[in-house]
């Protein structure tokens, strides 16, 4: 009498997902978790709370990121219930990629998961490209980013079967590539698993899982970081780059023009 299930089970194995987490616990999970009350604070004290836990917890990671390696930037969103989730990538010379860090936010405000995601965005060494969840309330953050960075450097992704169908084998080939170093920790490898075959096409599983780091208790996952890093490991795909320039001398620089001189030069020769 049971009725089979429409999946064909976890789309990585534990093993690939073992081999790509680092033994030296040297990536760390930052969260920050709204305390009680948050949005009947102040915009000032908002502000101030979270600029303070970004300097305290953030910098000093972003300091350490070479300048030498390019960088993408991946994002699930979440307002209340599941998690917003960044993941940053570090692009080595050899193309093997990292996690420096992994940021979880739990019940922030909209306003300041824009705050934090500008902190990191705006400090991450020659960012190539994001990508961002803008399902239904994600669509904020995402317009966000795409306005401060432009269109060419965030992609606004509206999840579906045919975009999981396309960037989960890139994913999976990550794996199988031993190409990817994450943190080792069990919400991590749970979420992973999360990716589930259904109907041919692998995707984050309905199902929810209890946050085993939730203060309150009543936190629940949803397969957030898998999503964060498959838009991570799209991101890396793209080809986007910082915009420099070298300003133009002015108008007396270029024709040597000097006012207090007797002697007037047009174009390097006196008149």
């Amino acid at each position: 009498g049971c009725i089979p299930k429409k999946s064909g089970g976890a789309y990585l194995t534990r093993m690939s997902i073992e081999l790509a987490m680092v033994q030296d616990h040297t990536i760390p999970i930052l969260r920050y978790e709204a305390p009680e009350n948050f949005e009947t604070w102040s915009e000032e004290m908002r502000e101030a709370e979270v600029n303070d836990w970004c300097k305290e917890h953030l910098l000093p990671l972003l300091e350490k990121l070479s300048p030498d390696c390019r960088h993408s930037f991946g994002e699930d969103f979440a307002r209340k219930g599941d998690l917003t989730v960044f993941t940053p990538l570090t692009i080595n010379p050899d193309l093997t990629k990292r996690a420096p860090f992994i940021v979880e936010l739990s019940h922030l405000t909209y306003d300041q998961q824009k705050q934090i995601l500008f902190f990191i965005m705006d400090r991450l060494p020659r960012l190539s490209g994001s990508s961002f969840d803008s399902t239904g309330n994600g669509g904020y953050l995402a317009e966000a980013a795409a306005l401060r960075y432009g269109s060419g450097m965030v992609d606004q992704v509206h999840l579906t079967q045919n975009w999981y169908a396309e960037w989960m084998p890139k994913l999976k080939a990550e794996f199988e590539s031993h190409n990817l170093q994450l943190p080792r920790h069990q919400s991590v490898m749970d979420d992973l698993l999360q990716i589930k075959v259904v109907n041919g096409v692998p995707q984050i599983d309905k199902g929810r899982q209890k946050d085993l780091e939730s203060k309150s208790g009543k936190g629940k996952r949803h397969g957030d970081f898998a999503v964060s890093l498959v838009m991570a490991i799209r991101a890396s795909w793209m080809d986007g780059g910082e915009i420099d320039y070298i300003a133009l001398p002015s108008s007396a620089e270029r024709w040597n023009f000097d006012e207090d001189s007797d002697d007037q030069w047009y174009g390097g020769y006196g008149w």
